[in-house]
């Protein structure tokens, strides 16, 4: 059996006004932890002084910069979450994509408080289809945008959820939009913010985000053939 160890090492630098950052003794070591449970595609993130880290199994550790774990969100038995962490743009929340250990064809979305770390809707939501990458907060927070897979990884949804409640407010499937004669794999979600040239609103200082996807790779659907769009 493997057993997946996420090591936090914290290096001191020094920085001069106008000039590169200079590594104190190629980086000296202030403190280092190891936890259970990381996957590949978890994250560690810095966020108002604080690090925060999730894990394979839907869980959250939250460290101080000396290295105390000072919140946490236990993992759990029977959640899978290969995903990092979704931070709404002013840190208040994050969001977390998983799925139930008996149960990957659909999509287990949380949102947590960052401070508290409480859950904000009443209950986690259910998606159709699994996820593709990590789920995007809007840059206003008031919305979450993910992909997913359904119908064995033939089938791609774009979802939008209220952050407020966890409610879905819009669903596109692939083959829906004009141009795409058939349903198709959605790859991982990207989102341009802050857009100021473009065909809409005049094309200046648009304030929405630009939400932009492809069709998935063959090979990461598990199939033989080469290439993808």
């Amino acid at each position: 059996m493997f057993r997946f160890v996420c090591l936090v090492l914290v290096l001191a630098w020094r920085c001069h006004p106008n000039e590169a950052v200079v590594p104190v003794d190629q980086g000296e070591l202030l403190w280092s932890q190891e936890f259970d449970e990381f996957g590949s595609k978890n994250d560690i993130v810095h966020v108002k002084g604080q690090i925060f880290i999730s894990d394979a199994k839907c869980g959250v550790k939250v460290l101080d910069m000396d290295g105390s774990v000072v919140g946490n969100i236990a993992p759990a038995f029977n959640k899978r979450c290969p995903s990092g962490l979704a931070f709404a743009e002013d840190l208040s929340f994050f969001v977390l994509a998983g799925y139930f250990v008996n149960d990957d064809e659909n999509t287990l979305v949380t949102a947590y408080n960052a401070t508290t770390l409480s859950e904000l809707w009443d209950e986690s939501k259910i998606i159709e289809g699994l996820f593709e990458g990590n789920p995007v907060v809007s840059t206003d927070g008031l919305y979450l945008f993910l992909v997913t897979n359904s119908m064995n990884k033939t089938r791609g949804n774009l979802v939008v959820l209220d952050n407020s409640n966890g409610a879905t407010v819009f669903t596109e499937i692939s083959g829906d939009i004009e141009g795409e004669d058939r349903p198709i794999a959605y790859a991982p979600l990207g989102v341009g913010r802050d857009v100021d040239r473009g065909n809409w609103n005049s094309g200046g200082r648009n304030s929405n985000d630009m939400l932009v996807w492809g069709e998935l790779y063959m090979e990461e659907r598990g199939m033989e053939q080469d290439g993808g769009v």
